[in-house]
């Protein structure tokens, strides 16, 4: 193999070359989503490493020209009522089912 195999390539160096942050490569790198070498609690990565990330983050034209299938709309939940109102609403709707009013007695003082 060639020296230029060996070349590894830095998470400042990936990150100016995919434009993020390095901090993201780090957090990419430490998950498993991206493939990489820890050299001295340090992310590197080879020209392999490289090659398939970008194959990772290239998007396929086909799926990029379909467009999206539109989803349901969300149904709206009824607000909820509490008992009162639903005993105020009943006596609302039926006059006769109403409660005479009572007149309250007169306090004395004495």
């Amino acid at each position: 193999m060639k020296t230029e195999d060996y070349r590894l390539v830095t998470r400042d160096q990936l990150a100016d070359m995919l434009g993020v942050s390095p901090r993201h490569v780090v957090r990419k790198a430490s998950s498993g989503a991206w493939p990489s070498l820890k050299v001295a609690n340090t992310y590197k990565f080879t020209r392999e490493h490289v090659k398939a990330i970008f194959a990772l983050l290239e998007t396929k034209p086909e799926a990029a020209s379909k467009p999206e299938p539109r989803k349901a709309p969300l149904a709206v939940p009824k607000p909820r009522r509490r008992a009162a109102d639903r005993v105020a609403a009943a006596a609302a709707a039926h006059p006769a089912a109403r409660p005479a009013l009572v007149a309250k007695p007169v306090r004395r003082q004495g």
